[in-house]
């Protein structure tokens, strides 16, 4: 009687290999996923803490008529020193005006931003810092014309 097949000692041969190759490459891939998922744990913790005690408020927006001009200030009201990346004026129309900044405002620190505006008809003014959670706006309600 010939059976054709592999012996089991060569099958048990092959089982060992597949093994040890399937543990070397999870051996290779895994402290790489790790390391990266720790590095990004990292990094997250590390924005986040940057930006606990921040907060900025924004206020006396003032818009000229004659000039066409919109003035108003931000003050760092929070514990850390944050920087003013953008001034947003959103108009009633659902445009919009993006001014990029780079203000630095220590805690305490205010900084008054004054714009060439095309319209006097803002529905409110946004303002962004680096920590993205930490931003501020002004209503239509809360500027005066003059």
């Amino acid at each position: 009687m010939s059976e054709k097949g592999l012996s089991p000692v060569v099958a048990t041969v092959l089982i060992i290999a597949i093994t040890v190759a399937a543990v070397a490459l999870v051996g290779y891939w895994y402290p790489n996923i790790i390391k990266q998922q720790t590095e990004d744990t990292s990094e997250y913790i590390e924005s986040s803490t940057n930006c606990l005690y921040a907060s900025i408020d924004s206020h006396d927006a003032t818009i000229y008529n004659s000039t066409k001009r919109l003035v108003f200030d931000v003050d760092n009201t929070g514990e850390k020193t944050l920087t003013i990346t953008q001034n947003i004026i959103l108009y009633t129309n659902g445009t919009k005006e993006t001014h990029s900044e780079n203000v630095t405002l220590s805690p305490a620190d205010i900084s008054r931003f004054n714009y060439s505006i095309s319209s006097t008809d803002i529905s409110r003014i946004r303002t962004l810092t680096n920590c993205e959670k930490i931003f501020d706006e002004i209503s239509s309600s809360s500027i005066s014309i003059l």
